[in-house]
């Protein structure tokens, strides 16, 4: 929010306040700008949500405990819900819609007293008994993200959002291809194509004067977005879309071997991202560009724990007395 220049308030009023010498400001107006911060208790959160759970105790050497949760949040954009709160309303960009997650452990049956190999002698069921293996999984869909049309900038000035119009009923379309490497060492994918509005009649074609083109869903073959026009802001809405799924699973086989008594060696071993899966994270939101992403998804840099970046291995030998 700004107080505009010529503008009558409190401060300007003041006896102490030096009217500067300027044919369009009046005696109690102001001649100066200034940015305030407008602090507000009637912007909301909402958050609904489903949970299930399903849990198995120990049944055959199988513990596992899995929830699913559907979910939807919507918030308030702050940077424009003071003008007009329906455009700022979408949802919230940190909610998932669908997610599940899994962890459990599973005692392989070999080795004495198990199902396979119950009459193997000592030094075999040192290498094939005792074994246990370990997981944690996480399958979530896509975070919402907010297209927007540069060119509608000029529609509405400050910071009203540029969002771009739909044509019709039709939806743009999306679809993750494949890992594309880059001679950087970096690489990217793409998730939608551009979907650059037709602003002038015939302007499927590019034009020397370089034009807008390709004003159609290449995928669909109809044209999805139009320019919103002046003092409009664009139908597409806050967080409309959905990026790319998430999908990671960490394992782990674990041993421990009884010496003598209360010695013992334990052996591990903990991959993570054991399947070496990428999981992207949104594309920019500019139709006026492919939907490129070119980083992973939020939380999954390497070293925080919970790693879906590539796969990392991880031994562990110990002696404990």
């Amino acid at each position: 929010m700004r107080r505009y220049y010529g503008s009558s308030l409190p401060a300007c009023r003041d006896a102490n306040y030096i009217t500067p010498v300027d044919g369009h400001v009046l005696p109690g107006q102001c001649g100066w700008t200034n940015d305030i911060t407008y602090y507000s208790n009637n912007l909301n959160t909402n958050f609904n949500a489903l949970q299930v759970t399903l849990q198995q105790n120990t049944w055959k050497g199988l513990d596992y405990t899995m929830n699913y949760q559907w979910a939807s949040a919507f918030n308030d954009s702050t940077q424009y819900a003071s003008w007009n709160r329906h455009v700022a309303h979408g949802r919230d960009s940190n909610v998932r819609l669908q997610q599940v997650t899994l962890f459990g452990t599973y005692d392989l049956p070999f080795g004495k007293g198990k199902m396979y190999a119950s009459g193997v002698n000592r030094a075999t069921d040192y290498l094939i008994g005792g074994w246990q293996l370990s997981t944690v999984l996480n399958w979530a869909g896509g975070l919402p993200f907010t297209l927007n049309y540069a060119n509608a900038g000029v529609n509405l000035p400050g910071s009203a959002p540029t969002y771009p119009s739909y044509t019709g009923s039709a939806k743009m379309k999306t679809n993750l291809t494949g890992f594309v490497p880059k001679s950087s060492g970096t690489g990217q994918r793409t998730y939608y194509t551009q979907q650059i509005p037709c602003l002038h009649q015939g302007c499927k074609s590019p034009t020397s004067q370089g034009d807008l083109t390709n004003p159609i869903d290449v995928a669909g073959g109809t044209k999805v977005f139009a320019n919103p026009g002046l003092d409009t802001v664009g139908n597409v809405r806050r967080n409309t879309y959905f990026g790319p799924s998430l999908f990671n699973d960490d394992l782990a086989i674990s041993k421990t071997a009884t010496i003598h008594e209360s010695m013992a060696i334990k052996f591990r071993m903990d991959a993570y991202n054991v399947f070496n899966h990428i999981n992207p994270g949104n594309p920019g939101g500019n139709i006026e560009s492919d939907g490129t992403i070119g980083g992973i998804a939020p939380g999954c840099q390497a070293g925080l724990g919970n790693d879906c970046a590539p796969r990392q291995l991880e031994f562990t030998l110990r002696f404990q007395f």
